[in-house]
């Protein structure tokens, strides 16, 4: 199994550079096309700093979710932030594993979700996991 995983990451590496190139090509072409400058995708400061940190869940959030619990822990709070991720509150919550970092987490819960999921309301929403101790975030 492993000598086969192996074979398929040397196949995607040996796509992986002629492809891009193609991506950045057609990417400079359509920018001309429309007189548009291209630039180069850069992290903003956000996500910079998101990137360093990593929540990982506590004994409290093991197992099944306790929404009635996290809810009672909310109503205790005075400080928490507001947030709103609607559908994907469950999936960001999912991907919580000790080894993705936040702007990991909010990135594959919006390819999950086929939706834009705002970065600064998934740190929020994490803030108050944290703070309510289903979550600690370490920072790297």
């Amino acid at each position: 199994m492993e000598g086969l995983l192996k074979a398929q990451m040397t196949v995607v590496e040996a796509l992986r550079q002629p492809l891009y190139r193609d991506l950045e090509e057609g990417y400079k072409v359509r920018c001309a096309r429309d007189k548009i400058v291209p630039q180069r995708i850069v992290l903003t400061a956000d996500e910079i700093r998101l990137g360093k940190l990593f929540p990982q869940r506590t004994d409290k959030m093991k197992g099944a979710f306790d929404n009635q619990a996290f809810a009672a822990a909310r109503r205790e709070m005075k400080d928490a932030p507001a947030y709103s991720l609607g559908q994907a509150e469950s999936l960001v919550r999912h991907y919580i594993d000790g080894q993705r970092n936040i702007l990991q987490i909010r990135n594959a819960a919006a390819a999950a979700a086929s939706q834009a999921v705002p970065l600064l309301e998934v740190e929020k929403y994490l803030r108050v996991l944290e703070k309510a101790g289903f979550i600690k975030i370490r920072q790297v």
